[in-house]
């Protein structure tokens, strides 16, 4: 069975509970903290191809660097903010979770869901949001190219 599939499979589902407009899953690319987009669903557009993201800046990058799931309820309030945050910006999304993905103790992974409205996202899609990041690291193999599931 093919890893990619599941991961496709999986964020198909957690975009479709949590009524999201977009799901992502960004990978540490190498021991220097850079960090890419690996698979992505629901975007308006190929920047996040481009995008190569520093350990610890951004959504994407705090939630590497802490291990800790955040909640974004209004990139907007700040254009500093958003420019930490290019994905969020790119995709035009104003709500969001991001939920680290572990492996042997340490963050491999984020998973991104968002919503191009402000509607906040509830606890309960929250806690699935959190378990599927749970179940994601023997499913995806960060060494692999680039996937555009769009």
């Amino acid at each position: 069975m093919d890893p990619g599939n599941d991961v496709i499979v999986l964020l198909s589902g957690l975009k479709t509970a949590t009524n999201s407009d977009f799901a992502g899953i960004a990978w540490r690319k190498d021991e220097e903290g850079d960090i890419v987009w690996k698979y992505v669903l629901g975007n308006r557009n190929d920047r996040y191809k481009r995008m190569v993201k520093r350990h610890g800046q951004g959504v994407v990058g705090l939630t590497m660097r802490h291990g800790r799931p955040m909640v974004v309820t209004d990139p907007g309030t700040s254009e500093a903010e958003l420019k930490n945050s290019p994905i969020l910006l790119a995709e035009g999304l104003l709500s969001a979770v991001t939920a680290p993905i572990m492996r042997e103790g340490r963050v491999v992974g984020v998973l991104l869901l968002g919503r191009r409205t402000a509607l906040q996202y509830e606890q309960e899609q929250t806690l699935l949001i959190e378990e599927a990041a749970g179940h994601l690291h023997p499913l995806a193999d960060p060494a692999e190219t680039l996937t555009d599931i769009s």
